[in-house]
């Protein structure tokens, strides 16, 4: 267990072995995807090899940090033709090819036709399982990453692979579970619990949940509540927010997480996926763009010309809400240059990237200006 720290391995306790076990696992799936799931045994299935204990280690290594999901790519080439499985690989990857960027959660997600249909396997054949059904999972990321988007995604495969029993979504923050008198919270909270039976239970910002250094605050009673059904895996939890805040709720309750196998981290969207998004938004709108724009690199460049990495992934922008912010512009530009047309030109996007450049020099200067006077303070 040299690959992770002390101080993680000491914060988790004895949940550290329960994830080894989770990532060894991972790591047999894939060996088993590898070598043919038809031919597989119910010795086989049942068996732990080195190898994968040693790539379980490898995976808990990301787990003291980030935790991204193994790909299943590869072990998606095998699953038998004709099967559920199989056939929803393919709806899988015509769902993925319209989402933008998200490489790594891409990866993620193309693992889980092989992993559901393993399970199956395993159970025909009377071999043991860990419990993997509970598709429990934790997305990190920033505003506007697509996490929302992701999850209800997840919610919908996992009930065309009958991992779950309905499509039913309940997204849900602190203020939809947590009462503001005693006694109220579980009931608030437990109400939320039944209405997402048999489907997902999504929690955004969950880590304000929990109030650090405070005895009074009811949002705990909420976690209490919602811990009581993870282990059945009825309804899915999915919980989201910002990666560091996230990493300490999690932290909070030595119980917490060990719940969650899956961790999704969302990464910020590049000026070039940005003007992939702006380029469909304005396709479904009914627009077109000049032929000098039709590329999402192009656009790509005028807005990183244009604005800062830091306010293009801060809450006040919002990742792929620039593209929103970036259309209604270059709208305003289209319709002062020519009411009638319906094409965007670069001239459009010049003016609507100035536009969005003038936002984010104010939040740059706002921002700045903050930290300076944090500095003076602390001084």
């Amino acid at each position: 267990m040299a690959s992770t720290s002390p101080e993680w391995r000491a914060m988790r306790n004895g949940g550290v072995a329960d994830l080894l076990l989770q990532r060894a696992a991972k790591a047999q799936d894939a060996r088993l995807m590898r070598s043919g799931p038809n031919q597989m045994s119910k010795r086989a299935a049942s068996t732990i090899e080195i190898e994968d204990v040693l790539l379980g280690c490898t995976l808990l290594q990301g787990s003291s940090e980030t935790d991204q999901s193994t790909s299943g790519a590869a072990e998606a080439q095998r699953l038998p033709a004709g099967s559920p499985e199989a056939r929803m690989q393919s709806d899988l990857e015509l769902e993925l090819a319209r989402m933008v960027g998200l490489a790594p959660v891409k990866a993620a997600l193309r693992a889980l036709p092989s992993s559901i249909y393993l399970e199956k396997r395993r159970s025909a054949l009377g071999a043991p399982c860990i419990g993997r059904s509970a598709w429990h999972s934790v997305f990190m990321g920033k505003p506007g990453v697509g996490k929302t988007k992701v999850a209800r995604f997840l919610g919908r495969a996992l009930h065309q692979l009958g991992a779950v029993r309905s499509e039913r979504f309940v997204e849900v923050q602190r203020r939809d579970l947590v009462a503001d008198k005693v006694g109220q919270t579980g009931v608030k909270t437990r109400e939320k619990i039944e209405e997402a039976k048999g489907g997902v239970l999504f929690i955004d910002e969950a880590y304000t949940l929990t109030v650090p250094h405070s005895e009074k605050d009811f949002g705990r009673e909420a976690v209490d509540e919602i811990m009581k059904d993870m282990l059945s895996g009825d309804p899915v939890v999915i919980i989201a927010g910002y990666p560091a805040e996230m990493a300490h709720f999690l932290h909070s309750n030595a119980g917490l997480a060990r719940r969650f196998e899956h961790t999704l981290t969302f990464p910020d969207y590049q000026p070039s996926e940005i003007g992939q998004i702006f380029a469909i938004k304005a396709a479904e709108a009914g627009f077109g763009l000049s032929p000098e724009l039709d590329d999402g690199a192009c656009l790509g460049e005028l807005l990183e010309m244009h604005t800062s990495a830091e306010w293009r992934s801060s809450p006040a922008a919002g990742n792929a809400r620039v593209a929103e912010r970036m259309y209604h512009a270059a709208y305003d530009a289209l319709t002062r240059r020519s009411p009638q047309s319906s094409t965007f030109t670069m001239d459009d996007l010049r003016m609507a990237c100035k536009a969005l450049g003038e936002l984010s020099k104010q939040w740059d200067e706002r921002e700045l200006e903050l930290t300076s006077t944090s500095a003076d303070a602390d001084g």
